[in-house]
């Protein structure tokens, strides 16, 4: 572009009409310090009690006491029963999946370790389904108490149980267990969450302990 394109621009731009926007009256450095702004600081506000800070404080006390409440002992049994079944689920699939796979021209079945550690599975998914059938027959029949520490106490077995059976699933399964597509992976998961609501293990077992 040549100096007459530059000329041309530089006189249509004059020619623009130049707007200023309104400034509200009263607005200035003497309204705002006469207003209690940030803007000036020996007269900033603190928020009260009935701020918006102070009722989101207290929301998330009532929302943190509901959190740690004792769980509904229905909830619970029924946590239990969900995690006896996934188990059990575990052990099986496992076991089909030894059958299957061979290696070194045998199936992974008759391997002498690794029928040890299906026993060991097998063990862990009846002590849960024992302590789950007995937390449903307390609560349906026994007082306040019992119902109490036997839904804990089947929570808390079948947790640690159905642990140890998925991750040894998980494990027997080898690349295949931790596969999103297979059903031990989506066990796994699911049992991790049972074992972690209403406080986890721990949290439990301090329960149980306070209705010694």
């Amino acid at each position: 572009m040549d100096g007459r394109g530059y000329a041309g621009l530089r006189g249509a731009r004059a020619a623009l009409p130049r707007k200023r926007s309104p400034v509200p009256a009263g607005i200035g450095c003497t309204s705002l310090a006469q207003s209690g702004s940030p803007a000036h600081p020996r007269k900033s506000r603190v928020p009260d009690e009935t701020s918006g800070l102070a009722k989101a404080g207290r929301g998330w006390s009532r929302r943190t006491r509901r959190l740690h409440a004792p769980p509904p002992r229905q909830a619970l049994a029924g946590l239990c029963a969900e995690a006896v079944g996934i188990a059990d689920g575990v052990l099986w699939v496992t076991r089909d999946h030894l059958r299957l796979r061979r290696q070194y021209g045998a199936p992974l079945s008759s391997l002498q370790a690794l029928q040890h550690r299906m026993a060991d599975m097998f063990v862990e998914v009846e002590l849960a389904r024992s302590v789950t059938l007995q937390a449903l027959q307390v609560v349906s029949q026994g007082d306040s108490s019992s119902r109490r520490k036997g839904v804990l106490a089947a929570h808390i077995q079948t947790s640690k149980s159905g642990m140890y059976v998925c991750k040894n699933g998980v494990q027997l399964h080898g690349a295949l267990g931790v596969t999103d597509e297979h059903a031990v992976a989506g066990y796994f998961r699911r049992m991790a969450v049972i074992s972690r609501l209403f406080g986890g293990t721990e949290r439990q077992l301090s329960r149980y302990r306070a209705l010694m």
